[in-house]
């Protein structure tokens, strides 16, 4: 089973790597990075990400979000095929918004082309890596808030105790259990 995982980018030439990675986990999707465009505007919380200069608040990574900087300089999807979109930058003159982070879960890899291999982990993308720059950081509240909760996401904790996993269209829970560690012993005596 894969982990987590963030996908960084940001202008042309430092999107190279990530779409080699990129190109590897969604084979025959065409999904890369590209662009060099002006971001350095402020993304505001909306009902859906794929309006201009918008994140949507209605996914997990978002919540609590009412604003995120989006970087100074920006890459963008061109194309998304399966990927959810969750945040399309800049409304800005001559810009009619470019979807710049996506996701991809368990019913993104279900949509991709083959080999569309269950048990991958989940991934985001995004294309505005200067958001993360001492001097960026602090621009707004959501930066700090959207990376964690990013990170949380990741973990896909749900997946660990409730199977997602069914190709055939049958969802059969299963929870895990563990037997209790016997690592600590209870009668010997720890100091605080």
């Amino acid at each position: 089973r894969g982990g987590g995982l963030m996908v960084w980018g940001d202008n042309a030439p430092h999107i190279a790597h990530a779409n080699q990675l990129l190109g590897r986990i969604f084979p025959g999707d065409g999904i890369y990075l590209e662009g060099n465009d002006h971001g350095s505007q402020i993304m505001i919380a909306h009902s859906e990400g794929t309006s201009p200069g918008h994140l949507s608040r209605n996914h997990l990574i978002m919540t609590g979000l009412k604003a995120l900087f989006e970087g100074v300089t920006i890459s963008y999807l061109p194309r998304v095929g399966p990927l959810k979109v969750i945040a399309t930058y800049n409304h800005g003159p001559g810009y009619s918004g470019r979807p710049y982070c996506a996701v991809a879960d368990a019913e993104v890899f279900q949509r991709c082309r083959p080999p569309n291999q269950p048990g991958r982990g989940r991934v985001v993308i995004d294309g505005g890596f200067t958001k993360l720059y001492d001097e960026y950081w602090m621009k707004t509240a959501g930066t700090e808030r959207y990376v964690k909760n990013a990170s949380a996401w990741l973990l896909n904790m749900n997946s660990r105790v409730v199977s997602e996993e069914d190709i055939a269209g049958r969802f059969e829970p299963t929870v895990r259990t563990s037997s209790p560690s016997m690592a600590r012993n209870p009668k010997r005596t720890y100091r605080a």
